[in-house]
């Protein structure tokens, strides 16, 4: 049976079910259990919702009052708009190198970046790896820098409902595919507040239900085209292109990107381009059937992904010591969420070749590596370990669905892709 690269962690009644909702009345006391929810599962004391992570920043950044010009350190494989949020509070980007062991921020790279113009440094956490940021922390603190730690794709990475997250201000995203969504929206959860977002916040409109149909579809479409019963068909399909026409899946990917660039989806993440001004979409509240889908999501998930460890820690065992090499080494660890189980792979389109030609569809990050588009030549500089996760980087199909017989025929493939070379 083939696998596909990655499955919501959703399923397709809970997407018709939150289509139903959308038309009836949600109770506003939603919002107000949802902030209990996360502020005790992440051990902080306040929670603020926003339309999504990037309008999460902007709001913190612009609360924070930062003199024209102060420094936000970043990291390079992220949503383009993250950068255009921070240029249009007229603040300095700054990207920070990945470590290859944890692909989130290179700690002695971040000591050559920090000068006296830093205000912001912001830890994105990929895949679900966790390090111990600890150090990082007390440097930052000690030089009264703000910490942020962008836990998007961390969600349920504790172990024993432990986490290791060091910053005071946690941020995350909702948008779909998230262990933790919302079809979109975002949060900042944080002990202290030093900073007064109510003075910049203003909500002018809920999002309009047209706009919540069309992520309801998107998320339908995937969620089928990735099932059990269609992404056999699906597959034949990737089998065929690789084996026939393999440049035929970079055409359709470069016409789905053009096609989506001139959409009306704001919140498309993948648009390179500088923007003038924040949309007015972007502005929009975060409602009381967002946060009912939120809560649904948390405790569904908050149950798989100990599932998903589980199924996580059978596949590397049953993975040959060649491939365990060429994993990070932080996936080994108790906290992982294997999110996505990273692996590095010295000819990726030829390793993806073999991939698909042993049942399993695979891709590495498809986030931008930021510091390779052009529209922000002026602020790059160069992160060597940034370029190389994102060029050879692709991730061993996991979900929570997966029987042991699942896991069993992955590893299998796995290990019939890696033993000659990777």
């Amino acid at each position: 049976m083939p696998y596909p690269r990655f499955k919501f962690y959703t399923d397709i009644k809970d997407t018709l079910s939150d289509c139903v909702a959308l038309f009836k009345n949600q109770s506003d006391a939603a919002i107000p259990q949802l902030k209990d929810v996360l502020c005790a599962e992440f051990n902080r004391s306040h929670c603020d919702f926003f339309s999504s992570f990037r309008m999460s920043v902007y709001y913190f950044l612009k609360a924070l009052k930062l003199s024209p010009g102060s420094e936000v350190i970043i990291t390079p494989i992220h949503i383009p708009d993250l950068v255009n949020v921070i240029l249009l509070l007229e603040l300095k980007p700054i990207f920070v190198d990945l470590s290859l062991n944890t692909h989130s921020i290179c700690e002695s790279d971040l000591d050559k970046k920090l000068t006296n113009k830093t205000r912001v440094v912001i830890n994105t956490y990929l895949s679900g790896i966790v390090p111990n940021s600890s150090n990082i922390s007390s440097k930052l603190s000690e030089r009264s820098i703000f910490y942020i730690e962008d836990i998007s794709q961390a969600y349920f990475s504790s172990n024993m409902d432990k986490y290791n997250f060091q910053a005071d201000i946690l941020m995350g995203s909702l948008s779909p595919g998230k262990l933790i969504q919302s079809y979109t929206g975002g949060f900042i959860l944080y002990n202290k507040a030093v900073f007064d977002l109510a003075q910049v916040v203003k909500n002018e409109s809920t999002q309009s239900k047209r706009f919540f149909l069309r992520q309801l579809r998107k998320t339908l479409t995937i969620q089928i085209f990735t099932s059990r019963y269609i992404f056999p068909i699906v597959y034949a399909f990737l089998y065929l292109s690789w084996c026939f026409a393999p440049n035929l899946l970079k055409r359709l990917k470069h016409v789905s990107f053009s096609s989506k660039a001139n959409s009306s989806d704001e919140f498309y993440d993948q648009i390179p381009k500088l923007r003038k001004s924040i949309p007015s979409t972007w502005k929009a509240i975060y409602g009381p059937w967002q946060a009912r889908c939120t809560l649904r999501s948390f405790r569904k998930n908050k149950i798989n992904s100990q599932k998903r460890k589980q199924l996580g820690k059978l596949l590397l065992s049953k993975l040959d010591q060649k491939v365990i090499k060429i994993i990070p080494q932080e996936c080994f660890n108790s906290n992982f969420n294997f999110y996505h189980l990273p692996i590095y792979a010295s000819h990726k389109r030829l390793v993806l070749h073999k991939m698909i030609l042993n049942g399993l569809d695979s891709e590495g990050y498809g986030l931008n590596l930021c510091t390779q588009e052009a529209i922000f030549a002026p602020f790059v500089n160069e992160c060597s370990n940034a370029k190389f996760i994102k060029n050879h980087c692709i991730f061993i199909p996991l979900h929570e669905t997966y029987t042991i017989k699942d896991i069993a025929n992955i590893a299998k493939g796995i290990n019939n892709v890696f033993k000659y070379n990777s």
